[in-house]
């Protein structure tokens, strides 16, 4: 076995040793189940995936089938999602019904304690595994992609192996995955109205940025307050164009600044007053569902906008070698194909969004 692949495991190896201890110590119902969620999600997504792309063999349905794909792992997510806060809902309540006892403190004996630390333990070593996993898979996709001089070298031995041959294709079946998971998680917490807020705001400074450039510019009322900051600026010197612009770009940024001194404080109390808001178990239901959607739907989209993009490339490869190597991670895949090679907007009849390859040529 080569060094690389023994710091690998080994890193492998204490993530999972260290979360063991940890969800040991803590229990399930203390600690997050992110990384069991993702690694099901995974594998439940990429199994059901490729009965869909067996069963979609004609190339006139693979949109239909990268839709259905994308649609079980979301569904895969919000199942194991719910699922993990019902287990947790579980050890909760038996921990409280052993306070209520008459037990100050919960020790964490007993049958419900006992399996309270082993899902704990289970959980946060599978989270271990999970993170650094994907962290070393990174890392050795972007070393293979740029064919650097001590590759070969170094990492030779790894991706002539038969582990990395099996579990190249779902590489970035994984990567797109855990960026659809994080989008699920990040826009049902956040919801869609601290999602919207976020747009509002950019708006608001934005308005805020061309309001000021207008009237410093555009409106005659600030002409004299121009010619008196540019006749500060000059001094004894002559007022020149470039001195006068100079004048009223400091009349911009000082306009700018007055208006950030309303849209700063708006922007601090209002996200307070949605946090509120959100306490009402059905406007958190329905903020967090719509800001879950919207958030997928931003990630989901610009994958596919990058796909529609690239994949003419596909087309040539003996022509553009240098993304045969990319491509290659997206033959055999069960998700990521439908992003890229496969991608399900040109399936659908978009073309591709940017001319790339007219202008590499």
């Amino acid at each position: 076995m080569d060094l690389i692949s023994i710091i690998i495991i080994s890193a492998l190896a204490s993530c999972a040793v260290i979360g063991l201890i940890i969800g040991l110590c803590k229990g399930f119902s203390h600690c997050p189940s992110g990384g069991i969620e993702y690694a099901l999600v995974c594998i439940g997504t990429i199994l059901l995936g490729g009965l869909v792309k067996n069963s979609f063999k004609s190339s006139a349905d693979t949109g239909i089938a990268g839709v259905i794909t994308l649609g079980i792992g979301i569904a895969l997510i919000i199942a194991f999602d719910r699922t993990s806060a019902l287990c947790r809902k579980l050890f909760n309540g038996s921990r409280k019904k052993k306070i209520a006892s008459g037990k100050k403190r919960d020790s964490g004996k007993g049958p419900s304690g006992f399996v309270d630390c082993i899902f704990g333990g289970f959980s946060l070593a599978v989270k271990g595994v999970v993170v650094a996993g994907v962290t070393a898979a990174a890392v050795l996709v972007a070393v293979d992609l740029a064919q650097l001089g001590f590759t070969d070298e170094y990492f030779g031995v790894i991706y002539a192996g038969e582990s990395w041959t099996a579990f190249k294709p779902y590489i970035f079946d994984c990567l797109i995955l855990g960026l659809i998971f994080l989008a699920v998680k990040h826009g049902f917490n956040s919801g869609i109205s601290s999602l919207l807020w976020i747009f509002v705001m950019f708006a608001m400074v934005g308005f805020a940025g061309y309001a000021s450039y207008h009237l410093a510019f555009n409106v005659e009322s600030f002409g004299s307050l121009a010619n008196s900051v540019a006749a500060v600026i000059a001094g004894e010197g002559e007022i020149t164009e470039q001195v006068t612009l100079i004048a009223r770009c400091v009349i911009t940024a000082g306009i700018f600044l007055l208006t950030l001194v309303v849209i700063v404080p708006v922007g601090i109390f209002v996200p307070r007053l949605l946090d509120r808001a959100r306490d009402g178990k059905l406007f958190f239901a329905i903020d967090g569902v719509g800001g879950a959607v919207i958030s997928v739907a931003m990630v989901a989209g610009m994958l596919l906008v990058a796909g529609n993009i690239l994949q003419p490339f596909c087309y040539d490869l003996e022509k553009y070698s240098f993304i045969a190597g990319f491509t290659s991670y997206f033959d055999k895949s069960a998700v990521a194909t439908y992003f890229y090679n496969k991608n399900i907007l040109t399936e659908f009849g978009v073309p591709p969004m940017l001319p790339l390859l007219d202008w590499i040529g």
